[in-house]
């Protein structure tokens, strides 16, 4: 039941922050090109810390061993985790 809930919340949240991430990507493309974070990587890392946010916080009773890591922002350019169109539904 737990992960119903989790998997319909994160994929709410994407569709809020998918939009916001990519403006926010946009404007400031400039500062965050320096490490050569793309857009695939800025959402993935955004992403994953939503799913770390989820897991460790609501969810923390349903997930009490979770894999999920938090990724500092130093880190964004090295995040291999990209979002897909399953990720959505």
């Amino acid at each position: 039941m737990g992960a119903l809930a989790l998997l319909t919340i994160r994929g709410f949240l994407l569709w809020l922050v998918i939009p916001l991430g990519t403006l926010a990507w946009a404007v400031s493309f400039q500062a965050l090109r320096t490490p050569a974070v793309t857009l695939g990587a800025y959402l993935g890392w955004i992403d994953n810390n939503i799913a770390f946010l989820l897991v460790n916080g609501p969810f923390s009773m349903s997930f009490p061993n979770s894999p999920v890591r938090w990724i500092p922002s130093a880190n964004r350019a090295a995040v291999k985790h990209r979002i897909g169109f399953s990720d959505l539904l």
